[in-house]
């Protein structure tokens, strides 16, 4: 043993199945003397699928300079953000922090300055240097500060030195119709100044809570657009940072429990489930009926004959049909009980309501889950042994179904491992045989695509000063010629404008079969097709062939031969601007619709389709 390792170094963890490239991840070491086992970031968990119920992982400590230096900057955990497989985030901030963030940016949560000054430091534990600090928003009876300004200077003070600050414009998980206390009125608007709508401007949260749409493991959220402007290390920084704060509120000053008047509903609203309920054990006899096409006039007697003969039938079509009749029938009842007790007809509703809380924020369960809490109550012990059944049953099918699908993926990947992008841009197997002639026909990086979308072309558009000083592209563009795709870009729509109804591939050999086709099959009018294709056909493509050069050039030059597309003749790697016409389109159309804003009025700064 050369060394023990030490605080600092670089380690690389794996957790067995490993099913994808972030299942092996670069940690930096903290060494805690007398501890036994692994202490992990709830943040990275997610990637490795890992709790902490006894799980087992592999540690490697990497041997020399260039096995450091490649865990440090290519498997650190901050550049393992996106997964390679749609480019979705991956790490997140789960169930307490939810709750905490949502109870902390919600409008009416203030603090003193010296809770402000408490949970800051709890956040930027490890900052060095002045850290900047926001002015109250509350000057009198009392200095208060609002818990969206304590996440504000989280922000400003974890954006790098010498940036501009975050501009963002989102939405939050909770819903607009979540905050209404009664019945929406029709002229309301819920967009408007609304806590579902997240807005940040120069690295302030303004408006709206921050949920998982924003801290969690979802895509276009706060910790998503930094990850995108800045880089991997301040987006690591991020969800470090809001975990501490998070962590914080709810130790000093919130806590989070749930009690039964979670899960009780009104008077009014008991009535109204309870009719339901009622009418709900009346309906079958209508169903049957309605599943058996018998007619309206039959009797109960011979409704339930029927039920009994497609009980006892070998042909099941019968019984199938009631069987899904039935759950349509329980389904549309479910829905209407629902409907009456939430949210307006709980007793306590949200966001005072901790179990609505949970589900809203995404810390924890779903809409059914509440209302299967909220029944198992009143449930009979016939009725709660027969729910336990069912319980039981989904358990048994996930454990089943999970070793099936896990050896169907081995099988698939094991087919696919041969696929290689080679460096000429092509795809192709182990034998060299092409695949793709650009991977996924457009030569793009998917983790690099996310915002490339015509959706999110009004985020870049809102921090193109940030990400011009981060990816230097001034520097970049000085050294690109886009006039080559440009010009190929400009051929299209030229031929475009000119035959706007032709087909788009027209070749000369369509021209000649057009003109020659009927005198070929009145020669030849039928006979055993061969590979496909009859006689005609064959004899048509005889004739193409043994045309002089001068005929066939001749019906070569008559046709409209649209040019081909940029991606086709200039290497994307290569050529800058060279992208798919789809995607060329889309900057075109946000571009002017961007210019005939500020024609009417709305300044915006100009912006040009190369930057």
């Amino acid at each position: 043993v050369c060394r023990h390792i030490k605080s600092g170094d670089v380690l690389l963890l794996n957790r067995q199945p490993t099913l994808h490239r972030p299942s092996i991840q670069a940690h930096r070491a903290r060494i805690l003397p007398g501890e036994k086992v692994l202490r992990l970031h709830y943040a990275n968990c997610k990637a490795y699928n890992a709790d902490f119920d006894g799980d087992e992982m592999n540690a490697h400590f990497p041997q020399n300079e260039l096995g450091r230096a490649e865990a440090y900057t290519l498997a650190f955990t901050d550049e393992q953000y996106l997964v390679p497989k749609d480019g979705k985030p991956l790490p997140g901030l789960i169930q307490d922090h939810m709750i905490s963030g949502v109870s902390m940016t919600i409008r009416g949560c203030f603090f003193t300055r010296e809770q402000y000054m408490e949970l800051v430091y709890r956040g930027l534990t490890d900052k060095k240097g002045r850290i900047k600090t926001f002015p109250p928003a509350i000057m009198k009876p009392q200095r208060l500060w609002t818990g969206k300004q304590v996440v504000s200077t989280l922000l400003i003070n974890i954006i790098p030195e010498n940036h501009v600050p975050l501009n963002l414009t989102g939405k939050a998980k909770i819903g607009g119709k979540a905050w209404m206390k009664g019945p929406a009125n029709s002229c309301l608007n819920l967009d408007s100044m609304c806590e579902s709508q997240v807005i940040i401007r120069s690295g302030e949260l303004l408006c709206g809570v921050l949920d998982k749409a924003h801290f969690g493991s979802s895509a276009y959220g706060l910790v998503h657009c930094c990850y995108e402007i800045y880089g991997g290390e301040t987006s690591g920084k991020v969800l470090t940072c809001l975990g501490r704060l998070f962590t914080a509120y709810l130790q000093l000053y919130r806590g989070f429990t749930m009690g039964i008047e979670d899960i009780l509903v009104k008077p009014e609203a008991d009535r109204k489930r309870h009719k339901i309920i009622k009418k709900s054990t009346q309906c079958g006899v209508e169903v049957v009926r309605a599943a058996l096409n018998l007619p309206e006039t039959s009797s109960r007697e011979d409704v339930q004959g029927k039920w009994q003969d497609a009980h006892l039938c070998k042909d099941q079509r019968d019984f199938n049909m009631v069987d899904l009749k039935f759950k349509e029938e329980v389904n549309n009842y479910n829905n209407e009980v629902n409907k009456v007790c939430m949210p307006f007809g709980l007793h306590r509703s949200f966001p005072e309501n901790n179990l609505q809380l949970m589900v809203q924020s995404g810390a924890k369960g779903s809409t059914v889950n509440t209302v299967q809490v909220m029944t198992v109550i009143v449930l009979s012990s016939y009725e709660f042994f027969f729910h336990c059944m069912a319980g039981r049953e989904g358990l048994v099918d996930t454990a089943v179904k999970t070793s099936r699908s896990g050896y169907l993926q081995r099988c698939i990947i094991k087919h696919l491992e041969g696929l290689v992008v080679q460096y000429d841009l092509t795809v192709r197997d182990s034998d060299g045989s092409v695949v793709q002639f650009l991977y996924g026909e457009d030569g793009l990086d998917i983790p690099k695509t996310q915002f490339l979308q015509p959706e999110q072309f009004p985020f870049i558009a809102d921090n193109y000063e940030v990400i011009e000083k981060t990816n230097h592209l001034n520097e970049a563009l000085e050294r690109m010629e886009p006039h080559q795709a440009k010009q190929q870009f400009k051929a299209i729509r030229k031929w475009w404008a000119r035959h706007q109804n032709s087909v788009r591939r027209e070749g000369g050999f369509l021209l000649f079969s057009q003109k020659k086709m009927a005198t070929v099959k009145t020669q030849i009018p039928g006979g055993e097709s061969i590979h496909g294709r009859d006689p005609a056909t064959l004899q048509l493509l005889k004739m193409w062939y043994e045309l002089d050069e001068k005929k066939r050039r001749k019906y070569l030059k008559k046709a409209n031969k649209c040019p081909d597309p940029s991606l086709a003749v200039w290497r994307p790697d290569s050529y800058f601007a060279s992208v798919s016409e789809t995607f060329e389109k889309g900057v075109e159309d946000y571009i002017s619709k961007r210019e005939c804003k500020s024609r009417g009025g709305c300044m915006q700064p100009a912006l040009s389709s190369d930057r």
